[in-house]
């Protein structure tokens, strides 16, 4: 059975079954990318001292979860990993802004009402209709004037978006609504997990839609969905519009032998036409080259997405606390853009300071990813992408092997799924191989040298010494080579050097 995932402090997530003794899991997420991406969010999390971030990597073939990673602030202020999971539970469930404007502008080229080409007023900025005021976010500097549906998408216009959308659906708005809903967008994903949120849609009929209700659903206003939600839809305008469901375990062994296997599954083999995701995806790139997000591009690969900043309620007090505004930024797409093979989300809410949008802040989350992944996969030369300055197995030791109870918190703290309550092994390791990410102990024999490799510095040299050897270290990081054999007898006063990377 699938092992515990991570216990939230205020909001249980764990699996929909019970552990089973004497058997591991085989999970989608790769060690590696795990790090990177939990050390990108982090670093960001610290920086604009948001209240929570959260940022998920996906395979796009698949729907495989390569890295997932939460940070929330606890009420003494603390950042703390896995917090909550904001990427898939209610803590995380909100108005998404502008990245809902992807699924709104396809609903309308679906439908045959508009296309990239087709013009739009937005004027200086500011338009009234029916007593709301809308804003561009940059009407301050003149507005935009009339521009093409596509160039509105690039540049974010609210008022290109809700004039283009109520235009179209004035008199069917349940059209509207049917139409988004058609492509996948409020679907429950049903990942095995307890805890996993509702997405939500306001609908004409009911009390709580009003006249201007499909001007603000738009752009992503009035409809609530977590981070996966989300990231699940952008993954299937990546592939080519199959709809994958999301797939964090592979399956589970007993005895080196697989007893249960978990395939991949598709939730909607066609989310819209090849015009209408043709379309999209020329949006999407276009958001990176010539748009809000012109600062991510890179000249070693294609980036696609679309950046988002929601002003976002604050539960019991409306959209402001303390009489501040709370803001949340995100950036969705995927990469290469001329043949996906990685989508990735990144939401940070209420980042501190006078820059909140959503390309400053959680797109260089993601571009930091997206650079290490590009290399990581195609095995360029490392200078060729700026390397962080610390990796996040120096701020959270023995990531990859060390005591069981240090690595199962690790894991916790990054919301991963583990299987280190079957073993009584003090030692442990997380082991990727072909087909994932496998938990296995690491025994230790009296009078033999112990494998120390992928170690932190600190439990590498507790354990050589305790076996009765004497230790010398080069470099930091973890283990990466031992100069004495694991495995091999033990001789008196005999010396180990170990290098660490």
């Amino acid at each position: 059975m699938v092992q515990k995932a991570q216990r939230e402090m205020q909001e249980p997530l764990i699996s929909k079954d019970d552990p089973e003794a004497g058997k591991n899991i085989i999970t989608t997420l790769d060690v590696q990318m795990q790090d990177q991406v939990t050390y990108a969010l982090k670093m960001q999390m610290m920086k604009s001292r948001a209240a929570y971030g959260t940022a998920i990597l996906m395979e796009v073939k698949t729907g495989d979860i390569k890295a997932i990673s939460n940070f929330g602030v606890n009420k003494q202020g603390q950042l703390i990993g896995g917090y909550q999971n904001y990427a898939i539970g209610n803590a995380g469930c909100s108005e998404p802004g502008s990245t809902f404007k992807l699924a709104s502008l396809m609903a309308a080229f679906e439908d045959g009402k508009i296309d990239t080409a087709t013009l739009v007023e937005t004027g200086k900025g500011i338009w009234k209709y029916k007593g709301m005021e809308l804003h561009d976010s940059d009407y301050k500097k003149g507005g935009h004037g009339t521009i093409t549906a596509k160039h509105a998408f690039e540049l974010s216009s609210n008022i290109a978006l809700a004039k283009l959308i109520t235009t179209s659906y004035a008199g069917n708005e349940k059209g509207f609504i049917k139409r988004v809903r058609k492509m996948g967008m409020f679907e429950e994903l049903n990942l095995g997990i307890q805890g996993e949120a509702k997405p939500y849609i306001n609908e004409p009929g009911t009390s709580t839609w009003s006249g201007i209700s499909l001007a603000w659903i738009s752009y992503g206003y009035e409809v609530k969905v977590t981070p996966m939600q989300t990231l699940t839809f952008y993954n299937a305008v990546a592939n080519g519009g199959v709809m994958m469901k999301p797939r964090l375990v592979k399956g589970v062994t007993e005895n080196g032998s697989y007893k249960e296997k978990i395939g991949t599954e598709r939730l909607n083999w066609a989310i819209c036409s090849s015009r209408t995701l043709r379309m999209a995806k020329s949006m999407l790139e276009g958001v990176v080259t010539n748009g809000t997000a012109k600062a991510l591009e890179t000249p070693l690969y294609k980036i696609a997405g679309k950046s988002g900043t929601a002003q976002v309620a604050n539960n019991k007090e409306g959209y402001t606390k303390g009489g501040q505004k709370i803001y949340q930024s995100s950036f969705a797409g995927y990469f290469p853009a001329d043949n996906p093979k990685y989508s990735c989300i990144v939401v940070i809410n209420d980042p501190k300071g006078a820059d909140y949008y959503g390309a400053s802040v959680a797109g260089p989350v993601f571009k930091q990813i997206s650079d290490y992944v590009y290399t990581y996969e195609l095995g360029l030369k490392e200078d060729m992408v700026a390397a962080p300055e610390r990796k996040i197995e120096n701020d959270i030791p023995g990531l990859t092997a060390g005591r069981k109870k240090d690595i199962a918190g690790v894991l916790d703290e990054l919301n991963i799924l583990n299987g280190f309550s079957f073993t009584k092994s003090e030692w442990v390791e997380a082991k990727p191989d072909e087909d994932g990410l496998e938990l296995e102990s690491r025994e230790v024999k009296p009078g033999m040298v112990p494998n120390v490799k992928g170690m932190g510095a600190t439990d590498a040299v507790y354990l050589l010494e305790k076996s009765g050897l004497r230790v010398s270290v080069r470099g930091r990081g973890k283990v990466k080579t031992q100069s004495v054999k694991a495995g091999s007898k033990i001789q008196r006063g005999q010396s180990v050097v170990l290098v660490l990377s």
